[in-house]
């Protein structure tokens, strides 16, 4: 009798640059079709002499073909945009925009625009952290109207449902469309559960990561397939 062993392969990996400069980009995400690497790019960076500098974010995204750059919106200082979130044939993206009134004041609205180019068009004020369904006929966001409970609406409009009465952010959606993974706040510690609730709020959270230590940040979540 011939025995068999078996053993895992290692895994390779490969690093290429697609963007280079002082620039610090944030929030990234590959669009649906692999073409497009959507990010948050902070703009007008200055080094002041002690601190380096800059007024505000605006979308962009990166050609993963030609390394080639396009700035997606031009704010003027003061008025951020972030959280990408375009539609599965590229043709419209969904962000937040996010409006410092003051130094400890802000106003977050969710915003549609035609890409590459159009003018954008409200969806819902006072809300942020849209993220669209893998389908693209939903999108899951923070409703800050009531202190970021949890909410899934249709893009059409046709619906609106509250998932979670509590603060929910980074929302991440499963591959099948069924569930939503978010961070939710320790009140004393000063970090970050992980839940999950089911999409269509016919159930409540369920805690797959219990925060113990104080400041034990997390600051994104993406879900994994297995073969």
């Amino acid at each position: 009798m011939t025995g068999v062993q078996t053993c895992a392969l290692p895994i390779s990996q490969q690093i290429e640059l697609l963007t280079h400069g002082n620039i610090n980009d944030e929030c990234h995400l590959y669009g649906p079709n692999g073409k497009y690497l959507y990010l948050c790019r902070r703009w007008d960076f200055a080094f002041d002499g002690e601190w380096w500098t800059n007024k505000g974010y605006s979308i962009g995204r990166v050609d993963l073909a030609t390394r080639e750059f396009s700035l997606l919106s031009q704010d003027p200082q003061g008025v951020l945009t972030l959280h990408a979130a375009p539609n599965a044939d590229e043709t419209s993206l969904l962000y937040t925009r996010v409006t410092v009134e003051s130094p400890s004041e802000a106003s977050y609205d969710i915003l549609r625009k035609p890409l590459p180019d159009g003018t954008p068009e409200m969806v819902r004020g006072i809300a942020g952290g849209a993220v669209l369904s893998p389908d693209g006929t939903r999108y899951a966001y923070s409703n800050y109207a009531e202190g970021g409970a949890i909410y899934v609406a249709s893009v059409d409009g046709s619906s609106n449902t509250k998932l979670v009465a509590e603060k929910g952010l980074e929302l991440s959606w499963s591959p099948d469309g069924t569930r939503i993974a978010y961070l939710a706040d320790h009140e004393t510690l000063s970090c970050a559960h992980v839940d999950v609730v089911k999409a269509d709020g016919s159930e409540a959270p369920v805690r797959v990561r219990d925060c113990t230590q104080p400041n034990d940040f997390v600051t994104e979540l993406a879900w994994i397939t297995r073969p």
